[in-house]
């Protein structure tokens, strides 16, 4: 089973969370951030949580992608909003240098391909239009995933 954690702090979930923005599809960037997350600090993310993790984003890729440009965010399917998708895959390429070499390649493989796609004719990766500075926020996201190396950090 895989988390797909809550897009808010609220103690008590409201009971429209079973559908909506709370759930797999619109978590896609957010379940690489936090099972990061709770891998560094507490040590309770296991190797196969974090598989699973980068296994979902990646057969699920095709929802992200629909919301990467859109002017009005949350409007693309399961509420997916277009400035998660360079985080998201950023956090993913982190999450892949933490994770067993053997289990490693080919899931970067699929990232790298994946980021280099998604290159505008200029150079530039842009995820969502925000003020002025959306390409170099998305361009930096997009480089420092494909810069991370996917190795194991040391």
């Amino acid at each position: 089973m895989i988390r797909a954690f809550t897009y808010d702090v609220a103690v008590i979930p409201s009971p429209g969370s079973l559908e909506g923005i709370d759930q797999v599809k619109s978590a896609l960037g957010r379940i690489q951030v936090c099972n990061l997350a709770l891998r560094r600090a507490r040590k309770e993310v296991s190797d196969a949580d974090l598989a699973r993790g980068l296994d979902v984003l990646f057969d699920n890729q095709r929802f992200f992608d629909v919301g990467r440009q859109r002017s009005i965010p949350h409007e693309a399917y399961d509420y997916v909003a277009g400035y998660f998708y360079y985080f998201g895959q950023y956090y993913a390429a982190e999450v892949l240098s933490c994770s067993p070499s053997d289990a490693r390649k080919a899931r970067a493989d699929r990232l790298l391909g994946h980021l280099l796609s998604t290159q505008e004719a200029d150079g530039s990766m842009w995820d969502y239009v925000m003020h002025h500075y959306c390409k170099a926020y998305g361009t930096a996201y997009g480089v420092l995933a494909l810069g991370i190396g996917l190795e194991p950090k040391k």
